[in-house]
């Protein structure tokens, strides 16, 4: 590590790489070789979240080219979920205003 984080440690290392016959990349070269598996993880990753992406695509062209044109978009499973609990929430909203308003009435009615 402190080939890489010291200067003058680089410059004495690469003298004596290049006194046993090493390039000046040789370090480099290593590094990457060492690293090439967790960089084939990523590559692995990075392709499966494209075709999963790819994928997505696909059915979403072909819910949006089977409905009529006047027909609005058919929502995801997230987005009728969301619809639903915003539905809920207002419901349990309105519900709490009437018994607030009730309980306003009683207490103007018991006041009177």
């Amino acid at each position: 590590m402190d080939y890489f984080a010291d200067a003058d440690h680089r410059k004495e290392f690469s003298s004596r790489l290049a006194r046993g016959g090493f390039g000046g990349d040789a370090v480099d070269t290593e590094a990457f070789q060492r690293a090439l598996p967790s960089l084939q993880k990523i590559e692995a990753m990075r392709k499966s979240a494209i075709k999963e992406r790819d994928q997505a695509f696909k059915e979403l062209e072909r819910a949006f080219s089977v409905r009529h044109p006047q027909q609005r978009m058919p929502l995801s499973m997230a987005a009728s979920r969301n619809l639903y609990n915003e539905m809920r929430e207002e419901k349990e909203l309105r519900r709490q205003e009437r018994l607030l308003e009730k309980s306003k009435k009683a207490a103007q009615n018991g006041d009177a």
